[in-house]
């Protein structure tokens, strides 16, 4: 059902070519912020360990 009150007819002479109307956003429920998504990250014990020697060369960082 449209609204047309809030509804724009453009024509071109007597030719109809487009009509606007109002763009509805859709409701989506977001969740609020702070609210948590997701499962919560977990590192290993070593993660932020420095690389060996070995590592190093095998990416070519060395």
């Amino acid at each position: 059902m449209l609204n047309r009150e809030r509804m724009s007819l453009s024509a071109k002479g007597q030719q109809p070519v487009a009509r606007l109307v109002p763009y509805e956003w859709p409701k989506k429920n977001r969740p609020r912020v702070g609210t948590r998504t997701s499962r919560r990250v977990t590192y290993e014990a070593d993660c932020f360990a420095p690389l060996t020697d070995q590592e190093l060369e095998d990416w070519d960082l060395r």
